[in-house]
């Protein structure tokens, strides 16, 4: 792959024989700037309601218009078999978070490649202080964090791929549940400081020159402080891309069930979650014959239903852009 964030590089999956990542040494990288608008239903969302009249009411919508801009680099060395690349997900950018990746990435001789990678808060995020809060507004803290990854691509010389993630979050000033009343061992089962494991298995199903399949399994385990907040998810996921001659499309659903460790202090059960969402990238290459250039479209909706109400999410987004590639 020559660069980290292409829109479909998931899509342009390289086959184990292939163990160069660039066509050629030195820097490469993409630019782009998108518009686009989006619409969330969440009792967490510091862009929602202030305030909130009780810890059990569902949360209303808001919508946003939004112009981002997006941007990573690579360098390729003369081998073309090492590269290191700093950039933005537009995955991340996409819900909203702002997430920077410095990495290395390794080419092996059977096609394997080792990617190793940091991703620092640059920009922290902001989150309520006291989420339950309610009759007055709420205050914003913000929530920091890091995160380390390692990425296999085609294993031994397969199809397969191992993704896995270490990260730490920390909430500076956490006070969930202050004002209900509660004792200090049950505000303390509702800390979200925590440190959290995620592992992906994928294998790279080709169906024909221009279309392939990818499903995945996820396990995701996060230790919070407040065992309120730890939980165990295991997902589902499937992709499918297309390429058309100078279009790329890319496809793809996600199911996640997650189970908490303790009872909420708050609402008197342990909270549980189904988390599922779809996602549609579209990209045109060489767009009005300008070389470089692409016209880039996203489309997406993510459903949260938890057995608690406060907790259900709802999110979706559309958004068109241009993209230059250098």
């Amino acid at each position: 792959m020559k660069i980290r964030f292409s829109l479909l590089s998931l899509a342009m999956v390289s086959l184990p024989s292939m163990a160069n990542l660039a066509s050629a040494p030195g820097f490469s990288g993409e630019v782009s700037a998108s518009i686009g608008f989006s619409q969330i239903s969440s009792n967490l969302y510091t862009g929602g309601d202030k305030s909130i009249s009780s810890p059990y009411q569902r949360a209303g919508d808001k919508n946003n218009a939004f112009l981002f801009p997006l941007g990573n680099a690579a360098y390729t060395f003369s081998g073309l078999d090492k590269q290191v690349y700093f950039g933005v997900s537009r995955d991340d950018l996409a819900v909203g978070d702002l997430a920077i990746e410095l990495g290395y990435r390794q080419a092996l001789s059977d096609g394997m490649v080792l990617d190793l990678s940091i991703l620092p808060t640059l920009v922290n995020k902001d989150v309520w202080a006291d989420p339950y809060a309610t009759k007055v507004n709420r205050s914003k803290t913000e929530e920091s964090g890091n995160a380390f990854r390692l990425n296999l691509t085609n294993v031994n010389g397969t199809n397969f791929s191992l993704d896995t993630a270490f990260a730490v979050k920390d909430v500076e000033n956490e006070k969930s549940g202050q004002g209900l009343g509660l004792s200090e061992s049950q505000r303390d089962l509702l800390s979200r400081d925590s440190s959290s494991f995620y592992l992906k298995g994928s294998y790279q199903l080709q169906l024909d020159k221009t279309s392939s399949l990818r499903p995945s399994v996820t396990l995701t385990k996060i230790n919070a402080d407040g065992d309120a907040f730890s939980s165990s998810g295991l997902g589902a996921e499937i992709s499918y891309f297309k390429v058309l001659n100078e279009h790329r499309f890319a496809l793809t659903a996600k199911y996640t069930n997650r189970d908490y460790d303790e009872t909420n202090p708050l609402y008197g059960v342990k909270r549980e979650n189904s988390e599922a969402s779809v996602f549609f990238a579209y990209e045109k290459i060489d767009f009005m014959d300008w070389n470089d250039w692409s016209l880039v479209a996203l489309a997406g909706f993510n459903n949260n239903d938890s057995n608690i109400d406060f907790y259900d999410v709802q999110e979706s987004l559309m958004s068109v852009g241009m993209n230059y590639r250098f």
